[in-house]
């Protein structure tokens, strides 16, 4: 994700597309996110699942529904597309997005983002999950 005061470049990344296939799988212990973009090209980036979580919510006061987040932190390991941000102390930070009200369940969650910030470089990728489309 650019904004406006970015040049058109992200660090590590060589003529980056604007939309890429994500499939996340889990393990035991782990969260893989494998990404493909439209030339072909791939790369993951995978959470050792931290044991702690951060839960975010809070009232807007625009009716009842509750703004949440939960996000978890750990060290990134990535390859192919992520190789240049990944290793010593980048991080990785996959944050899922809901609103309603306090009783949580999956459904609600219906946006995410994945930061990867560090001394390397910092970026942001983010999208709608499929809990929204149903």
């Amino acid at each position: 994700m650019l904004g406006q005061a970015d040049d058109n470049a992200i660090e590590g990344a060589t003529d980056p597309d604007e939309v890429y296939d994500l499939l996340v799988t889990r393990t035991k212990d782990r969260w893989t996110f494998s990404f493909r973009d439209g030339k072909g090209r791939s790369g993951t980036l995978t959470l050792a699942l931290p044991k702690t979580i951060s839960i975010f919510e809070v009232d807007p006061r625009r009716g009842s529904a509750l703004y949440k987040e939960r996000k978890l932190t750990a060290n990134a390991a990535g390859d192919g597309l992520f190789r240049a941000t990944s290793g010593a102390n980048q991080k990785i930070t996959p944050v899922l997005h809901g609103r309603r009200n306090a009783c949580t369940s999956a459904e609600q969650f219906t946006q995410w983002t994945l930061l990867l910030h560090g001394p390397a470089d910092t970026n942001t990728l983010c999208g709608t999950l499929d809990s929204a489309a149903q």
